[in-house]
């Protein structure tokens, strides 16, 4: 059973007039929320099915059941198993890394000091968690959550491009302008940004909050 959405999204310029946060100054931090997500959230993942909490909850208890749960369904070698758990151990409430990710294997050693684990080796395991349910898990920014988010929808979804692009190189400034100077800036019709921005907003900041037991 794959476990999120990939329902293409529609976008209004109603939903594009939906007030953003307007307190933000820098970085957008990991406990960001957009004022509607709680009755309209949307994200969405390129396999397709959509996720039934009630029937997840039934055999899961926490995020990490969640993901260990994905795991064993997942073909991992020994050697990335090993590396995936120690991620999924080290995942927050909301569903992020906030750790390094050589810090958080360091305890995994080999005799063989050619057997140790390189960078390349831990993103690859990385990444191929962040496809697991739900969608923008295992990210290590707000940026990267939004942008596997974006990642899984469906390539006709509209304004996919410039949500990725505002996603990538102007997140903290969304927060910071109106949306006629944010369009500027960024190189993008007025609809394009009203359009993008709605993207944005449907997507969840905040993953791992559906198996919180708050």
């Amino acid at each position: 059973r794959t476990a999120a959405d990939a329902t293409e999204q529609t976008v209004t310029e109603a939903e594009a007039d939906t007030p953003w946060e307007q307190d933000s100054h820098q970085d957008l931090p990991v406990d960001a929320n957009w004022d509607d997500h709680s009755s309209s959230s949307s994200s969405s993942s390129s396999t397709g099915a959509e996720v039934n909490l009630e029937q997840v909850f039934q055999v899961t208890e926490s995020l990490q059941d969640h993901l260990h749960w994905q795991l064993n369904l997942t073909p991992f070698s020994d050697r990335d198993r090993e590396i995936a758990n120690a991620f999924i151990d080290a995942i927050d409430s909301t569903g992020f890394i906030s750790a390094e990710l050589t810090d958080i294997t360091a305890h995994i050693n080999y005799d063989d000091p050619e057997d140790d684990l390189h960078e390349d080796e831990l993103l690859a395991v990385l990444h191929r968690l962040q496809q697991f349910d739900p969608p923008g898990v295992f990210a290590r920014s707000i940026s990267e959550c939004l942008s596997i988010q974006l990642n899984q929808l469906s390539a006709e979804t509209e304004y996919l491009l410039a949500a990725k692009h505002l996603t990538e190189s102007f997140l903290t400034d969304i927060a910071a302008m109106d949306t006629t100077r944010l369009a500027k800036k960024a190189g993008l019709s007025s609809e394009e940004c009203q359009g993008a921005l709605a993207l944005i907003r449907s997507l969840n900041p905040r993953p791992g909050e559906a198996f919180s037991s708050n």
